[in-house]
């Protein structure tokens, strides 16, 4: 039997949006009859504002939070959202419908905004007969990018997210709240935490925090390391500054009081979290769904304007862990679970309420039935 062909769009913008298509792609390797690829669109691109944006989006949100807030309010209103990906279809339509005559796929998963309208109007000029299934990235805060005329099949993450969709004129019959799907390796790591920072290189007669500025390296990383490392805890860091080789050079340039272990974009980030006790983060909602379903206790450091709202509430509200403002908060919040692995441990535990580990299983399973 011909299995079906899926097409999964997505952008470069951070390491949320890839993780979650290769996360489905893995799934769709244990679905008996699915095929699935990934394509970027935006991948070598063309001189629209849409290709300027994709490829400005790290240094904003690295150095201008406030100016991608605007961008994201600015933006957030479906006529003026379509008006925008119409105009970026001048742009984009050769390529994508290019991109979907190779693929000539059965089914169209868009992991982000930016590709839900294109895809749609690439495959009807392209003679595609496709259906389109979205899934969205945001665990808290919906943008109205996500919904298009047309979609088959929307994919939530929670109850707030189908609330954001419907509000933005999403059909509520088309919604499906499955989870975030994300590699169900982060919710089984057979590897000790001992063997594992053994593996890492790490010191197995301290306590362990990650600390990660998501794809990017956004977020305090510098300032977080420096209050960490003077307030004398007995901890030892693992610190991911992504692509952001200015930080990473930065942080290995300098002495700190406690050990701290550099890293740049990784590909183990199972591995990570399950040696750590404690992950303090940017609350990328990708990272948050993959410290959750690690079971480790969360630290949120900053939220994005924009789809990041919400995300460091949720973590508090679940009892899954702090959010922290300020190094000083950070620091409290540090001190309070490194003195008390019981609450590390009971903070760890909720996580299983509120996001499922096999969220990409059931979004592969769905791609199956439509």
């Amino acid at each position: 039997m011909k299995p079906k062909k899926v097409c999964i769009l997505m952008s470069l913008t951070g390491g949320g949006h890839r993780s979650v298509a290769q996360a489905i792609v893995r799934a769709a390797r244990c679905v008996e009859g699915l095929e699935a690829t990934i394509r970027d669109p935006f991948a070598n691109g063309s001189p629209s504002i849409v290709d300027r944006m994709v490829h400005l989006y790290a240094p904003i949100i690295v150095s201008y939070p406030p100016l991608w807030g605007l961008i994201f309010h600015g933006s957030d209103h479906p006529r003026l959202f379509s008006g925008l990906m119409r105009l970026a279809g001048l742009f984009h339509h050769g390529k994508l419908a290019r991109i979907l005559k190779a693929e000539q796929p059965d089914l169209i998963v868009s992991v982000h905004p930016l590709c839900n309208h294109l895809a749609l109007s690439a495959a009807a000029a392209a003679g595609i007969r496709a259906s389109l299934m979205t899934v969205v990235t945001e665990l808290v805060s919906a943008h109205a990018g996500w919904v298009a005329d047309g979609t088959t099949a929307y994919v939530a993450a929670t109850e707030s997210i189908k609330n954001g969709l419907m509000a933005r004129g999403a059909d509520p019959a088309r919604i499906h709240v499955l989870g975030l799907p994300i590699d169900e390796r982060f919710g089984c790591v057979h590897d000790m935490p001992s063997e594992l920072r053994a593996q890492l290189g790490l010191r197995t007669d301290l306590p362990v925090v990650l600390l990660s500025g998501g794809g990017e390296g956004a977020g305090p990383l510098v300032t977080s390391i420096e209050a960490i490392s003077s307030a004398s805890m007995p901890l030892q860091l693992m610190v991911v500054c992504g692509r952001n080789q200015r930080v990473l050079r930065q942080i290995q340039s300098r002495r700190f009081q406690i050990p701290v272990q550099t890293l740049g974009f990784v590909d183990n980030m199972p591995q990570l979290l399950h040696a750590a006790d404690v992950v303090c983060l940017k609350a990328g909602s990708v990272s948050v769904a993959e410290a959750l379903v690690a079971h480790r206790p969360i630290v949120v450091l900053r939220e994005l304007p924009g789809q990041e709202k919400g995300n460091g509430r949720l973590v508090v509200d679940n009892h899954r862990g702090f959010q922290a403002r300020t190094t000083r908060e950070l620091v409290q919040a540090l001190r309070t679970l490194i003195k008390d692995p019981h609450l590390r441990e009971e903070m760890g535990s909720n996580g299983a309420t509120i996001l499922s580990p096999c969220a990409a299983t059931s979004v592969a399973k769905l791609a199956l039935e439509l």
